[in-house]
């Protein structure tokens, strides 16, 4: 068996628009794991900075039922980012850190 692929999630506009909510629950956990792998949201693209919709937000977990382990490895990554005028998301991560 071969190496497993990046895994991603995304949301994303190249426009006026606003990118989509992402919202991801999870009774027991939650791995990303792997170079460009993981959750991302984003306004625009590094080569076209033309975009004015904001990044859509991204919601792990929820607050009455916390995700109850949140692990980021080998390169997994959550993140919003705004090329061009539009605003990044905010990421909002419910975790029962105990």
């Amino acid at each position: 068996m071969g190496p497993i692929p990046p895994i991603r999630i995304e949301s994303s506009t190249t426009g006026v628009s606003a990118a989509g909510k992402i919202t991801i629950t999870a009774s027991e956990y939650i791995n990303i794991f792997g170079n460009n792998s993981g959750i991302f949201s984003t306004s625009g693209e590094e080569n076209n900075t033309q975009a004015t919709g904001n990044a859509g937000k991204i919601t792990l977990g929820e607050k009455t039922k916390p995700v109850l382990t949140l692990r980021l490895d080998e390169g997994g990554k959550i993140s919003t980012t705004a090329y061009g005028t539009g605003d990044s998301g905010s990421i909002e991560l419910f975790v029962d850190d105990r």
